[in-house]
C-alpha cells in the first residue's frame, strides 16, 4: 500500500478520491472529516506542511459552503480543520493568510460556542502569535493577556491551553526585547508542566528548551547552558542523537556555549551525519494543533 511505502500524502489523495467516487462527501460525513483532519495534523507535525495545508483546504471548502452545513458535529470538525490550517500557514510564514483564517475562525467559534469557550481561547492565542510576527505587538499582547486570564480562570492553571498561553506570552515578550519578563513566563510554563506532566514529558522538555533560549537572550549564559545540556541529554535518550529536535538543541548549545568546550565539534559531527532536512527551522515551532476523537462528541486537544 502507499501508506506502507511511506508516501502518506499520496495515500491520503487516493483515499479522498475513493470517498468522492463513492459519493461520500468530506463536508457531509463527520467520521471521514475527522479521519482526514487528524491525518493532515499528523502530516503537519511530521513537517509535511504543504501536504497538510492542501488537505485542510479540501476539508474546509469555500466560506459559503461552510455556513450552509446544518450538521453541528460536522461544522465543529470543519472549525477544527480551519484552526489547524491557520497553524500550518503560520509555520509556512504565510502570516497574512494565517491572520485572515484565524480571524474568521474566531468569529465563527464565538458565534457557535461563546466568547470564553476554550476553542475560542486557543485560536485567539494563535492569532496573537501571528500578530507578534507581523509587528503588531501591542494588540498581540492584549489578546494573549486576555486569553491567558480566561484560560487560567475557566480551565485552571495546569490545563494545556493555559500553559500554551504562557508560552505565547513569553514569545511576545521576547519579541518586544523584554527577555527578563519572557523568562518569567517561560519559567512558569515549565514549572507547571513539571507539576502536571512530569520532568521527562516531551512538552516539559520543549518548555525547558524555550526557557534556555530565553535565558541566553537575557544574558544568563551559565543557566542557559545548564538547561540546554539537560535538554540534549533527555532528547538523545528518548529521541536519538540524530533526531531533528536533538540537533536543534545541540546547535543552540554550540552557539551559546564558551568555545573552549567540545560542544561545537560534537554538534557539527552529528549534523553532518544527519540528513540535510533534519534541522529545518520549522521543526522548532510548537503549535497547539487540534485532533478529534471520532467516537467522542466532546472537543479535545491533542
Amino acid at each position: 500500500m502507499l501508506s506502507e511505502e511511506g508516501d502518506a500524502a499520496q495515500a491520503l489523495d487516493v483515499s479522498l478520491d475513493l470517498m468522492r467516487s463513492s459519493s461520500a462527501s468530506v463536508n457531509g460525513d463527520r467520521f471521514i472529516s475527522i479521519v482526514v483532519n487528524n491525518a493532515a495534523a499528523s502530516l503537519a507535525d511530521a513537517g509535511r506542511l504543504l501536504d497538510a495545508a492542501r488537505f485542510y483546504r479540501s476539508i474546509a471548502g469555500p466560506p459559503g459552503r461552510r455556513r450552509n452545513i446544518a450538521n453541528a458535529a460536522v461544522y465543529d470538525t470543519l472549525l477544527t480543520a480551519r484552526h489547524n490550517l491557520a497553524t500550518v500557514l503560520d509555520e509556512l510564514r504565510q502570516y497574512d493568510e494565517a491572520f485572515l483564517v484565524y480571524q474568521e475562525v474566531i468569529e465563527d467559534k464565538t458565534r457557535v460556542y461563546g466568547a470564553r469557550h476554550p476553542e475560542v481561547i486557543v485560536s485567539t492565542l494563535g492569532l496573537a502569535s501571528v500578530l507578534g510576527k507581523i509587528g503588531q505587538l501591542g494588540e498581540a499582547e492584549r489578546l494573549a493577556d486576555n486569553a491567558f486570564a480566561d484560560a487560567d480562570s475557566i480551565l485552571g492553571e495546569y490545563h494545556r491551553v493555559t500553559m500554551y498561553a504562557l508560552d505565547v506570552l513569553a514569545s511576545l515578550a521576547a519579541r518586544s526585547g523584554d527577555f527578563l519578563r519572557a523568562c518569567v513566563f517561560a519559567e512558569r510554563a515549565h514549572g507547571r508542566r513539571v507539576d502536571a506532566l512530569g520532568p521527562e514529558h516531551p512538552s516539559t522538555i520543549e518548555a525547558l528548551y524555550n526557557m534556555a533560549v530565553l535565558l541566553a537572550g537575557a544574558g544568563n549564559i551559565a543557566d542557559a547552558v545548564e538547561k540546554l545540556e539537560q535538554v540534549v541529554k533527555q532528547r538523545e535518550s528518548t529521541l536519538g542523537a540524530q533526531h531533528p529536535k536533538t540537533l536543534i538543541a545541540l546547535t543552540k548549545l554550540a552557539e551559546i556555549r564558551p568555545p573552549d568546550t567540545d560542544a561545537i565539534s560534537h554538534a557539527r559531527r552529528l549534523i553532518q551525519e544527519s540528513k540535510p532536512r533534519a534541522i529545518d527551522a520549522r521543526s522548532r515551532i510548537a503549535r497547539e494543533r487540534l485532533f478529534e476523537d471520532p467516537t467522542d462528541e466532546a472537543l479535545g486537544f491533542s
